[in-house]
């Protein structure tokens, strides 16, 4: 449950959501190197992310004639 009201510009839009979360059962070597593979990993999404156009259509029929 979020505790912060959504823009109303995404009102009935979906959302894709990633959690990142510390797991109890890390030694403590590992959570040094956590916050390193944290942000490893968020620079790599915004690398490869991109905004399809706003009347992209996906045709899982041409998909698969391929």
């Amino acid at each position: 449950m979020l505790d912060e009201k959504l823009d109303a510009a995404l009102e009935g839009k979906k959302l894709f959501l990633v959690l990142i979360e510390e797991s109890p059962q890390l030694q403590s070597n590992d959570t040094q190197n956590l916050e390193p593979r944290k942000q490893r990993f968020l620079e790599q999404l915004q690398q490869y992310s991109f905004k399809l156009p706003e009347d992209y259509e996906f045709d899982r029929a041409e998909l698969y004639e391929r």
